[in-house]
């Protein structure tokens, strides 16, 4: 072997080592700016965290209009709680002066957002006719939103809408399927209404809507877009 082919030889390791070398730094300099972004959300989150509550004690005080303001600050950055909490106080005029279309507004944001309370209050707001004339359809959307969401509110909610046939046809199956969804997720009163149906129902129909639960959720989209 020549002196030449012997540098060249040795050049391939010491080329090799400097792309490792290269590559561990480049990939250590992603690592970096993943943590720091990771501890730029963290940090803005308990910030977030920390006005909320700080806002929620100012409204315990009774300082309503000061905590509207703080709410509304957080509600406009993205706050979900924020935003419902903002709905709210628009809706029943508290903080601030009523106002039924911005509550409206802010009830939609929080919700496609994913707030389960205003899903449930969505759903609350169709099956009333808040807006204009009840809409069984869009509250049972909603409802079923916000059940699949966890929400056992909206799932008794919906037990309760089919039950009594309030903007929609009487479906007592459907009606029991959703009493074992609402006592599923924690709703205790739900018990009561499943056996004052059972008195109401044959076996048949029970059995069916045993059948029915176990998809309801499962069927139905996570969110709502409309």
């Amino acid at each position: 072997m020549t002196g030449k082919q012997a540098n060249t030889v040795d050049a391939k390791p010491a080329q090799a080592i400097r792309c490792l070398e290269q590559g561990f730094v480049f990939r250590g300099r992603l690592i970096q700016r993943f943590i720091a972004a990771l501890i730029a959300v963290s940090c803005s989150l308990l910030v977030a965290c920390s006005d909320y509550n700080d806002a929620r004690s100012v409204y315990s005080a009774g300082r309503h209009e000061e905590a509207f303001k703080k709410l509304y600050k957080l509600a406009k950055e993205g706050h979900l709680k924020a935003q419902y909490e903002v709905a709210m106080m628009f809706n029943n005029g508290i903080g601030v002066a009523k106002d039924k279309e911005e509550a409206w507004n802010w009830f939609i944001r929080a919700a496609k957002g994913g707030n389960v309370d205003a899903q449930v209050e969505l759903g609350a707001h169709y099956e009333a006719g808040a807006d204009g004339q009840p809409n069984g359809i869009m509250a049972a959307q909603w409802w079923k939103t916000a059940a699949k969401n966890g929400s056992g509110v909206a799932a008794f909610n919906l037990g309760t809408m089919y039950r009594a046939g309030r903007v929609t046809a009487r479906d007592l199956v459907r009606a029991y399927a959703w009493f074992m969804v609402a006592e599923d997720l924690g709703v205790i009163t739900a018990k009561d209404h499943l056996r004052n149906l059972r008195d109401l129902m044959p076996e048949q129909d029970v059995a069916k809507a045993e059948r029915l639960r176990d998809g309801l959720l499962k069927d139905e989209a996570a969110s709502t877009k409309g």
